[in-house]
């Protein structure tokens, strides 16, 4: 059982990971775009400075999900999950800090902007680590707090937009962080109730496959011990024949060498039919005249 859990922690890691170095270029792009913004916002000095920490620490991000990606069995010690887990966090930090630039140095528009870059990177975060609850810790907990963090900074300090602008974004934010947190744990539980049914269909298809397995070598066990007999059945009833007998007799010879022929040709289909399943089966055509053939069988 635990060793089933280990299993299924490091799949969802691994699958984590592979995601994320996929995702790269994009959140590289994103946040090129969020450095522009802070171009024409709050200065070219505070743009370079937060588009190159958020750029090194994408790369560092994906370094540190390398040992896990890279392993492909479940031995995978604290070390190796902790790198993945800070480096999520740090990813997340760095990103939010472009809202924070954006909240700080920007005008007073730029500040419905700068909540909504981190409201988007928190979505994301959310639904791309929904899996896994240390990784969806270490990567919203950073968001939730620049989210909460700036307005709360504007409600005590009151300056620029206000005390009251900063209470009804605060109350904004808890609104959307509790829709998120609903839909985060509903997807969650669909998820998990769609692969506990993959696992039992697999359970189902493993424990059929088993019952065929067994059906055909009984059809094939049974076909060899009636035509092993059947075999000497029909070779004395033939040498019966071959002896004189009355008109009554040879009757009877007759009937029980029929009847013997016809269940070995059912015996043989039983053991033939075991093989047709396989997929390696290979058929080879060949002509033969059906009236030919039906004649030389022996009468039922």
């Amino acid at each position: 059982m635990a060793a089933g859990k280990a299993q299924d922690n490091f799949d969802v890691l691994r699958r984590i990971g592979l995601e994320r170095r996929k995702q790269l270029p994009a959140r590289l792009s994103i946040a090129v775009v969020g450095g522009l913004m802070l171009l024409f916002s709050a200065g070219g000095t505070a743009a370079a400075i937060c588009a190159s920490l958020v750029v090194m620490s994408q790369l560092l991000d994906r370094w540190s999900w390398h040992p896990i990606i890279r392993d492909k069995n479940e031995k995978l010690g604290p070390r190796a999950k902790f790198l993945a887990y800070l480096g999520v966090f740090q990813a997340s930090v760095f990103y939010s800090l472009i809202g924070g630039f954006l909240w700080f140095f920007g005008a007073d528009a730029d500040k419905i902007i700068a909540i909504l870059w981190i409201a988007g990177a928190l979505l994301h975060a959310a639904i791309h680590m929904r899996h896994e609850i240390r990784a969806l810790a270490f990567s919203t907990v950073p968001h939730i707090a620049f989210l909460y963090g700036l307005p709360i900074h504007s409600l005590i300090t009151g300056a620029e937009s206000g005390r009251g602008t900063a209470f009804s974004v605060i109350i904004a934010i808890t609104l959307y962080v509790g829709h998120l947190v609903t839909v985060v744990k509903a997807s969650k539980q669909l998820t998990d109730h769609l692969e506990m049914a993959r696992r039992d269909a697999l359970d189902k298809q493993a424990e059929a496959e088993t019952a065929n397995k067994a059906k055909s070598e009984f059809l094939a066990n049974m076909s060899h011990e009636i035509r092993t007999p059947m075999n000497g059945v029909l070779g004395m009833t033939e040498l019966l024949l071959q002896t004189p007998l009355q008109d009554k007799q040879q009757l009877f010879a007759e009937t029980i060498h029929s009847s013997g022929s016809a269940l070995l040709r059912s015996s043989m289909i039983f053991s033939i039919s075991p093989r047709l399943k396989r997929p390696n089966w290979n058929l080879t055509p060949h002509r033969f005249i059906c009236r030919a053939w039906w004649t030389t069988l022996p009468p039922f």
